[in-house]
């Protein structure tokens, strides 16, 4: 497939998954749950077959010399949004059986399955490939394939990849409407009265998923996979530092009461979390600053709105 046909399949995939989650937030939970089972198949057979082959010719060849430049930080970036998951599963806390016990519980859990897969995936495949072709490849998992289950390897990694994706973007698009719909019934978003509906008869937030979706569209069109992802990565984490650093705020601000959630090893836990969210962005700006500073820019637009809407509010 061309490019632009990559992007008409992108726009009718994500059609699909618009359809199933306005009929039913349950059919959105049933899709993710697929996908990720759909996914983790070709990536437990690479580890396992991986681990289990007899020559490492990646691991002698492994440099660490550029772990103190500015680089490192921007690599670690893009490995992040694997783990993104952790963040999107709050917006449906209202939406969930006893969220105080749970949301910690899954978090915890989620992040903790998807290190593990993270690093055996990756020291599978430098059992598999030299360092330098893992260097120099824009797809190490499907050569990784190739090299354990021949050039039918790479198209099974491929599919398992495509699963993958169609999981991510049910899981974005879930969990990402909740917010322009939350921010709509506060009266904290361009036409809230439209976006902050949920629907008489399905009990969906089908106007925000279609807005969304929307918006969707016009980034499909505007840029690579790539480019939009690392401008997400770059920008969220803006706002996870500023949000760690929310915790002292509230500490002050609200007394815990009896029951609430309680940030473990305080203030050890959240110092931990500013530091190295800073490291990752000031790294990327110096790696990248054009990107950084579009990044940047398009959060910025945001901010005259949000100050109209909160003075006409007032």
């Amino acid at each position: 497939m061309n490019d632009f046909q990559q992007k008409l399949l992108a726009v009718a995939v994500l059609v699909f998954i618009l359809f199933m989650n306005i009929l039913s937030t349950k059919y959105g939970g049933v899709i993710q749950t697929l996908a990720t089972i759909g996914k983790l198949i070709p990536i437990v057979a690479i580890i396992a077959f991986g681990l289990a082959s007899n020559i490492a010719p990646g691991f002698s060849g492994v440099a660490l010399s550029a772990a103190g430049s500015s680089g490192f930080g921007m690599a670690i970036l893009g490995t992040l949004w694997a783990y993104d998951g952790w963040i999107s599963v709050t917006n449906v806390a209202g939406e969930l059986k006893d969220p105080v016990k749970t949301l910690p519980k899954v978090i915890s859990f989620g992040v903790v399955f998807v290190i593990f897969v993270y690093v055996i995936f990756n020291l599978a495949i430098f059992k598999v490939l030299p360092a330098s072709t893992i260097a120099a490849s824009a797809t190490p998992g499907a050569d990784a394939a190739k090299a354990i289950f021949g050039n039918g390897g790479g198209a099974f990694l491929t599919a398992g990849i495509m699963v993958s994706v169609f999981g991510a973007l049910n899981g974005y698009l879930m969990t990402g409407a909740r917010v322009p719909q939350v921010m709509g019934e506060k009266r904290q978003f361009p036409f809230s009265n439209v976006l902050g509906r949920i629907h008489p008869k399905l009990q969906t937030p089908a106007n925000a998923l279609i807005f969304q979706s929307l918006l969707a569209v016009i980034y499909i069109f505007s840029g690579t996979f790539n480019t939009l992802t690392d401008l997400l990565i770059f920008v969220l984490w803006i706002f996870f530092t500023m949000g760690v650093f929310g915790v002292f705020i509230l500490r002050k601000k609200s007394p815990s009461k009896k029951g609430n959630y309680r940030v473990p090893f305080y203030p050890i836990t959240p110092v931990l979390g500013i530091v190295g969210g800073l490291y990752i962005l000031i790294s990327t700006v110096i790696a990248d600053p054009v990107r950084s500073l579009v990044g940047i820019g398009i959060t910025l637009i945001g901010l005259p709105v949000f100050l109209y809407l909160k003075k006409a509010k007032a």
